[in-house]
């Protein structure tokens, strides 16, 4: 998948959230069934072993969600948001991340954002 339609669908979550949507969803920002844009995965085969780049994840908490999207993909990390209402973070912005920031995941890791649907 292009990164303008992973782009995309972000743009299309938060244009959701903005008009109100209600209830939780769920946006993947990434195709299962893609690999790591550079090859690298963990492989036996020939006797060779590689293994996939570890990164650090950035936090992503008060950032809007596509602002927290392009900052994961730049250090390439792939995104899923869900919505949950907040009273205390504003309305598309990230309430919660997991794995949490500062934890090290392999390149390609999905990164679960929950993202203010506004209040309750």
């Amino acid at each position: 998948m292009s990164s303008i339609s992973k782009l995309s669908i972000v743009a299309i979550a938060i244009a959701l959230m903005s008009a109100g949507t209600s209830g939780v969803a769920l946006w993947r920002t990434y195709h299962p069934t893609s690999s790591p844009r550079d090859g690298s995965a963990t492989s036996t085969s020939d006797q060779t072993t590689t293994t996939t780049p570890l990164v650090v994840v950035p936090s992503a908490a008060g950032m809007n969600a596509f602002a927290a999207a392009l900052a994961l993909k730049a250090v390439g990390l792939e995104t899923t948001v869900t919505l949950e209402p907040s009273v205390t973070v504003p309305k598309s912005h990230v309430v919660e991340q997991r794995p949490i920031e500062g934890t090290s995941v392999p390149e390609g890791t999905v990164i679960e954002l929950f993202v203010s649907s506004g209040p309750p």
